[in-house]
């Protein structure tokens, strides 16, 4: 019983750090860091989380969607997303 548990809890915390290192990727991802091409995107009004990050990744502009998403959760941007035309440089970092 005492070898399960302990391999439950390392699994548990192989599992959280996994997840950790996948969303700082995804989250400090640049597209291409050396470039200076803008990206034009538009932002429809009444567009979702979800439609905003489907847009960004057709772009190029993120790499995950998912991450994208909880991202804007965990900072209290979600419902935060605002409708319009936006030129954002393909070397653009989320800040931290």
């Amino acid at each position: 019983m005492r070898k399960i548990s302990l391999f439950l809890i390392s699994a548990m915390v192989v599992t959280g750090y996994l997840s950790y290192r996948s969303y700082v990727s995804a989250v400090n991802f640049e597209a291409n860091p050396d470039s200076d091409q803008r990206v034009s995107v538009t932002i429809p009004k009444g567009s979702s989380a979800d439609t905003v990050a489907d847009l960004l990744l057709e772009k190029g502009l993120i790499k995950s969607p998912l991450f994208f998403k909880l991202y804007l959760r965990s900072n209290g941007l979600a419902g935060k997303l605002k409708a319009g035309r936006f030129v954002l440089m393909e070397n653009y970092d989320l800040p931290a």
